[in-house]
């Protein structure tokens, strides 16, 4: 029991050294097909630009656009090194022109229009690693109109730099359904807020509240059926606000959503010290999960709109989270189930918890109001 004891409390402290190592970032890539050519834009986040245009910066790391403007074509060459067009039979050229900005939901981008030329032959291939190689969170949106009408959407990430191109490569429901439903799964797996979340749901859930304190569940499937409406309830409420947002109604701005995300993390860090009563647990968790499902729309809402499939984005990706929510209840439930009567499980691992969590949480605060 002793080393079921240390695997758990290593389960709950290996975030803790990866947390800040990455944050999500997304760029966006526009294409249509002209006449002999193809003419695009890429938007690239100006949180994203790499160190070595930090001249471009101020001291307070906002853009100097004036600078930017002097010294841009630095940035295409570095551009030119991780995205690389492909024809049948040669490399294509990439022709950058001058950049504008452009907001999206979660900042200020550097708009890049391009001409790509393939002197003839036929495009057919995107060769995509842009920050990949740096933050393994990034993701980069391919939104492609050919000539023949036909429409090609893809989600670039560390997994999937390689895009084929042409009308046999069009997107159909099932890929962009399918898309999504794995960004919701990789999503839970990286996004640590929402795992130090989830296990502060999971934690309490072996225990009950009997005169103000924790006691041990004498069984396992009522904990595992309160586990399973909570986390359900945190997916209901974030697939809310994630429609919310994406479609449009509410978009509040990522500074005011962030910070908050990272006080909810605290504030369930802190109820592990304080036997809650479940139904008070279920009503928190319904407004944490609206709280994040904004935080979700910051990050995917482009891209599952610019996908052209809205409805199917949507369900997939919620699908994709709820899936790999309840994995993770199937395997963690049961261990905290079979450790909930020693008396270091209240005594030690609830406290240490609770400080794990709430130091995360207020790591994620002051790094999103500091950016």
């Amino acid at each position: 029991m002793r080393y079921l004891f240390r695997w758990v409390l290593l389960l709950l402290i290996w975030p803790v050294g990866f947390a800040y190592a990455h944050t999500a970032s997304n760029s966006f890539i526009y294409l249509q097909a002209q006449q002999s050519q193809w003419e695009g834009r890429l938007d690239l986040a100006v949180a994203d630009l790499p160190p070595d245009l930090s001249w471009s910066l101020n001291g307070d790391r906002a853009l100097d656009w004036h600078a930017f403007q002097q010294g841009w074509p630095q940035l295409t060459l570095w551009l030119d090194q991780y995205v690389r067009w492909q024809g049948r039979q040669r490399d294509c050229s990439t022709a950058w022109q001058s950049p504008a900005l452009t907001q999206h939901g979660d900042g200020l981008y550097v708009a890049l229009p391009f001409q790509v030329d393939c002197f003839g032959d036929q495009l057919e291939h995107l060769d995509y690693t842009l920050l990949l190689a740096d933050n393994p969170l990034h993701r980069g949106l391919v939104s492609l109109r050919g000539q023949e009408g036909y429409v090609q959407y893809h989600v670039m990430t560390e997994r999937d730099t390689q895009l084929l191109l042409g009308p046999s490569h069009a997107s159909s429901s099932r890929q962009v359904f399918s898309v999504f439903f794995m960004e919701g799964v990789w999503h839970l797996v990286t996004g640590y807020d929402h795992l130090a979340f989830l296990l502060a749901l999971l934690l309490p859930a072996v225990l009950f509240r009997k005169a103000r304190t924790w006691q041990a569940a004498p069984q396992l499937r009522p904990a595992l059926k309160d586990s399973l409406v909570l986390v359900s309830a945190f997916t209901l409420a974030h697939s809310l606000t994630l429609v919310i947002s994406t479609l449009g109604w509410i978009t509040p701005p990522s500074a005011f959503v962030e910070p908050l995300i990272g006080l909810t993390v605290i504030v369930a860090g802190i109820s592990l010290l304080y036997p809650v009563p479940v139904r008070w647990r279920f009503i928190a968790t319904l407004v944490f999960g609206l709280v994040h499902g904004f935080g979700f729309a910051t990050m995917l809402g482009e891209l599952i709109s610019a996908s052209g499939q809205r409805a199917l984005g949507l369900i997939g990706f919620n699908l994709g989270i709820e899936v790999a929510q309840l994995a993770v209840v199937g395997v963690v439930l049961p261990l905290l189930f079979l450790i909930r009567n020693l008396i270091i499980y209240r005594r030690v691992l609830l406290p240490l918890a609770s400080g794990v969590i709430g130091i995360l949480g207020l790591g994620w605060t002051v790094q999103a109001l500091t950016g």
